[in-house]
């Protein structure tokens, strides 16, 4: 058993710094070579999040399935009572229309909870929403606040969106 939980515990952490090098989170310079490649070696071990991003993005030899990908994120976010990175996923899905149709009010739905677990990609994400009133109220104050918290746990998204609110005021 302790076995199955470090292995799992490990393809867990390559997904997270796989994300971190894709996005450019968690302070890591963005290396899109070198996340795609730490996702889907978590994904070949069968990591359900890195599964599902892999059908998102068409990668480990998986066709490109936004709908598969957005189902597998319902599952994990429902299976794991609110896995953050789902969360996230389901964010994104429901603001951008992949896989599912276009719902602003979901979208901010899903990354305030990633957000509120501590994902700094949904808090720049909840930034964004605030700045450009998508489901919510349009709120510079929040959106400012928002990516602050985000720059502060190392996104490079964040840090510049702090840097544009300083610009403009």
């Amino acid at each position: 058993i302790v076995v199955l939980l470090l292995i799992r515990y490990w393809v867990s952490w390559v997904f997270k710094k796989g994300m971190a090098y894709w996005q450019g989170s968690d302070f890591k310079k963005r290396d899109m070579d070198r996340g795609r490649m730490m996702i889907e070696a978590s994904a070949s071990s069968g990591f359900p999040m890195a599964v599902a991003y892999c059908h998102y993005m068409g990668w480990n030899g998986l066709k490109e399935d936004e709908k598969k990908a957005f189902e597998m994120y319902l599952k994990i976010e429902k299976e794991m009572n609110g896995d953050h990175w789902a969360q996230y996923m389901l964010g994104h899905c429901y603001n951008n229309g992949h896989g599912t149709d276009q719902d602003y009010n979901k979208g901010f739905e899903f990354y305030t909870k990633s957000a509120e677990q501590g994902n700094s990609l949904a808090m720049n994400s909840v930034g964004v929403r605030y700045n450009n009133g998508e489901g919510c109220d349009q709120n510079d104050t929040k959106a400012f606040e928002w990516y602050e918290k985000s720059a502060k746990l190392g996104s490079s998204n964040a840090m510049w969106n702090v840097g544009i609110c300083h610009e403009n005021g």
